[in-house]
Parts: structure tokens; sequence; C-alpha cells
């Protein structure tokens, strides 16, 4: 795979993440709209925001075991 193409992978991925993160936190919301909400908003503000971040890691993660790893050998053939 070309660089140009792994960085518009990576970069679709983040575009993902970020639609996917707004979607959970906006039905997360709307479940836990009430007055728990108001009292205790920095909680659910700290919630929310490590949902955020957790989606927003995992395609960080699986670029880097994708495409930071060397090109793997053929052993068995004797090639590379």
């Amino acid at each position: 795979m070309k660089p140009l193409a792994k960085i518009g992978l990576v970069g679709v991925g983040f575009i993902g993440a970020l639609a996917l993160a707004s979607a959970v936190v906006a039905i997360h919301v709307a479940a836990t709209s009430g007055p728990d909400r108001q009292t205790y908003g920095a909680m659910f503000d700290f919630g929310e925001g490590c949902i955020r971040r957790s989606f927003f890691a995992t395609p960080i993660c699986m670029s880097c075991l994708a495409f930071g790893r060397s090109p793997t050998r053929d052993v068995a053939s004797g090639s590379g």
C-alpha cells in the first residue's frame, strides 16, 4: 500500500471515529438527561470525555499496528 493511501485510510478512520464518538455521546446525553445531570455535571463531562478519547485512541492504535510494522518476509520460499 502506498504511503498516500495509508494517510488517507488513517484520515478516514479519524473522521469515522469522530462521527461515531459524537453519536455515542449524543445518545448518552439524551439517555441521562435529568436533574442529576445538572447537579453532577462535572462527573458527566468527565465520562463523556473518556468516551471521546477512547474512540480517538482506537484508530491511532490500529493504524500504528497496521502500518508501523516492517513488511513480513516469506521465510519458506526464501524471498525477501
